[in-house]
């Protein structure tokens, strides 16, 4: 018997099944898996709950697969579906907090890869604001691509081979924008890569390439420079003493992308004694300069050799282990302020000797710090303004924009005119359009200099074209200027400009009405929407009568412009005629979903108890209307208003926190009944509104200074509306006052008089007092 062909056969069958064998268990660089491997074992364990329909598949990019220690790995997620309008991606590519922990990377060497940012996310001295740009979008067919450089999560300094795979928390099931989705986390397939042995010229060649890339690709502020910000993120990654060194040199404070680069590179470094030696001499040389992320990351580095390990994460349910947690993690804090404090010191006699940009960046950091969180006295801010004045133009104009703009407390001091004088004169260009300047420059000259200020202010109104926005040009305490009058009419009427209207409605007497109306009558409802609430705010003040119907065309009009739903809103202000009120309460029934809204703003901001009903009655129609339409709660509309349960909770939440009147906890149970959504009770929780007596004052500064209030659950109020609220609450209660700002006169002149106005109606007010370990 001829047995060749049998034994041929059964050998082609006994390779075809190693084969398949071999090819079940490869990673997708075709490198082979060891079935035995827990690693792999739990890979498999994962793979298998993959969702049906849905595909993630990992890579490394540019088919590379050797890397050197430092090199970046740039990995890619590709993400599909079969099934089409079953799966949502989140495309989220940045965090708040500076790194997005949406994915994990599952690496099989834990030990040799380290997370160079673990210590700083974990270590419990900062807290961390997480959000950021994103996009929500159903899957399909078309693969949906998100890129990662891994080294932002995991750092190798072992040479050797290594197996990753991702899972990934970007998916959930239902449609874009559900809160109702159900979360899902699909694992990708494993890629395997070698990290080679250190070679010292690769490195060298590396950090002159990285470098070069940086000064060759520089580009003037306000253009995008990713060139520039790769050869950052190469420095970042690096990790050598050279890339340290170059880092340190390179951090600055003048290239705000690369700053963040630099500030984690430094911290997430192998070589953190290196790192703070080297930033520690900084701070002595004459042409660096020491930014306040600077600071922090050398005080993190110090504060590191005291506190090698990370703080365990929170006890939410110990209640004796939450006490040692929390005494842990302020005595961490309390370590970190001292180093930083030493630094501090050291800073402060070096400033003297740095050079122009390195010591005015330097001073400002000084200054920064000095003042965080604490009030300023007169001779402090005296010495502050003196000595930036004699160093401001050093700086880059993005920080010279800042304090002027937002730290203007430091330094506001007679001291700043002449700098203030130059920049009015010479603006420099931000690339921004409504440009800063000299707009800021007019509005801190008229708070120390008024006269001066105000010849300022006016030879802008005269200008032919506006340059100066109308928060600044509006600041004149005149109702109205007679002698500019025919000027901010001609102009508003010849040229499309928004301060020009807005000009109108600020100084512009009720004598010019008939040539307001004249020119612009019968635009309303045409005109960009900024426009129109200044025109139509001046009609109202210049004959209420006319004013309304210019309201009444305006809510008319909803083919030429979208700025119907906010008509109402727009033209209130502060306070409301009980003309204005009859006619909010008409559209209290219009067709229109959004106008229902605006007049139930107006009417629970602005209105009297007696629309109560109305209002109630109006919010239930609207409701039934969307009911009956089977309308998905959470899916746009194609008029691009807001999503029907986002506005039905906007109007339940806006009614149960109304200023004429106190919801009960009873209203609160029939208001949640009301919800289209699941997000939407969660917001209308059964409270009473009247224990909670904290009110909150905050200032904001800049070119829109603005002054908020919080009493309780009531948020964002205006003066006159928190006015207005605290004297509804019991008689007897007591008010306890909390000044979150810096602004000291302002805030001593506001808690007087809420204390005399409190006091006068049968109420008491008193300023918070932190307990001893609150100050710590």
């Amino acid at each position: 018997m001829n047995l060749r062909p049998l034994v041929v056969t059964q050998l082609a069958v006994v390779l075809l099944l190693l084969l398949s064998q071999g090819l079940a268990q490869t990673t997708s660089n075709n490198q082979p898996v060891n079935s035995d491997d827990p690693f792999a074992a739990k890979h498999r364990e994962l793979l298998a709950k993959n969702p049906d329909g849905l595909s993630l598949t990992l890579q490394l990019k540019n088919k590379q697969n050797q890397f050197h220690p430092g090199e970046i790995i740039p990995l890619e997620l590709r993400f599909t579906s079969s099934l089409p309008n079953t799966y949502v991606l989140d495309n989220a590519g940045c965090d708040r907090s500076g790194r997005l922990d949406i994915d994990t990377f599952v690496v099989d060497r834990t030990e040799d890869g380290i997370d160079p940012l673990h210590d700083y996310y974990a270590g419990g001295l900062f807290g961390f604001m997480g959000g950021g740009l994103r996009g929500i979008g159903a899957l399909d067919n078309t693969p949906k691509l998100v890129n990662y450089d891994l080294n932002e999560w995991l750092r190798f300094d072992k040479p050797g081979k290594y197996r990753l795979y991702v899972v990934s928390g970007r998916i959930t099931k239902g449609k874009p924008y559900h809160s109702d989705n159900t979360p899902v986390t699909p694992t990708s397939n494993l890629v395997e890569f070698e990290i080679v042995p250190r070679d010292p010229e690769w490195e060298k060649q590396t950090l002159a390439s990285a470098a070069k890339l940086i000064d060759s690709s520089a580009k003037p502020r306000g253009y995008p420079n990713e060139a520039g910000h790769a050869g950052c993120r190469m420095l970042r990654f690096l990790g050598t003493e050279g890339a340290i060194k170059e880092t340190i040199r390179r951090f600055r404070g003048e290239d705000q992308t690369c700053d963040f680069e630099y500030d984690f590179g430094l911290i997430g470094t192998p070589h953190r004694e290196f790192a703070r030696a080297e930033m520690e001499a900084a701070l002595d040389n004459p042409d660096q300069p020491i930014t306040g992320y600077f600071l922090n990351a050398l005080t993190f580095l110090a504060f590191l050799r005291d506190h090698q390990t990370a703080l365990p994460q929170f006890p939410f349910n110990d209640e004796a282990a939450k006490k040692a947690w929390q005494a842990e993690s302020a005595e961490r804090r309390h370590s970190f302020d001292a180093i930083k404090q030493k630094y501090l010191t050291h800073l402060a006699r070096a400033v003297r000797l740095k050079q122009q940009s390195a010591g005015a960046i330097s001073l400002e950091t000084l200054l920064q710090t000095r003042t965080a969180g604490s009030q300023i006295d007169e001779a402090t801010r005296n010495d502050f303004a003196v000595s930036m004045a004699r160093v401001f133009f050093d700086l880059p104009v993005e920080r010279q924009r800042a304090l002027i703009e937002y730290q203007w407390n430091m330094i506001s001091n007679p001291a700043m005119l002449p700098v203030l004088r130059q920049l009015y004169e010479h603006p420099p260009d931000m690339r921004e359009f409504p440009a800063p300047f000299p707009g800021l420059a007019v509005l801190r000259i008229y708070q120390l200099a008024p006269d001066e200020g105000r010849q300022l202010i006016l030879d802008e109104i005269k200008r032919p074209k506006l340059r100066v926005k109308i928060p600044i040009l509006g600041l004149l305490p005149d109702k109205e200027l007679p002698q500019l009058e025919d000027t901010i009419v001609e102009r508003a009427i010849s040229q499309d400009d928004e301060t020009a209207d807005a000009l109108i409605a600020r100084y512009v007497s009720a004598a010019a009405l008939p040539r307001v109306r004249a020119g612009f009558e019968n635009r309303i409802g045409e005109l960009a929407c900024a426009n129109q609430a200044s025109l139509i705010s001046y009609f109202r003040r210049a004959d209420q009568k006319f004013g309304l119907e210019m309201i009444r065309r305006a809510l008319r009009s909803r083919k030429h412009t979208r700025c119907y739903p906010n008509v109402l809103t727009d033209a209130a202000g502060e306070t409301i005629t009980p003309e204005f009120e009859a006619l909010a309460a008409e559209y209290l029934n219009d067709d229109d979903p959004e106008v229902v809204f605006s007049a139930v703003r107006v009417l629970c901001q602005h209105g009297s108890i007696a629309n109560k009903p109305k209002i109630k009655a109006a919010i239930k129609q609207v409701i039934d209307q969307l009911r009956a339409a089977k309308v998905d709660p959470e899916a746009s509309s194609s008029r691009g208003g807001p999503f029907p349960g986002y506005l039905v909770e906007s109007l339940l939440r806006t009614y149960a926190l109304a200023i004429p009147w106190f919801t009960t906890k009873d209203e609160f149970k029939e208001l949640q009944e009301l919800c289209l959504t699941r997000q939407c009770p969660q917001q209308l929780k059964p409270r009473d509104l009247t224990a909670e007596t904290d009110i909150h004052f905050f200032h904001f500064e800049g070119v829109r200074e603005e002054r908020r209030f919080t009493v309780g659950s009531y948020e964002s109020l205006s003066w006159h509306a928190l006015k207005e609220k605290v004297i509804q609450f019991p008689k007897g209660t007591k008010f306890t006052w909390h000044a979150d700002n810096n602004v000291t006169e302002i805030d001593r002149q506001l808690f007087d008089e809420l204390k005399g106005y409190l006091n006068e109606h049968g109420f008491e007010l008193a300023r918070f007092v932190p307990k001893q370990n609150e100050t710590q």
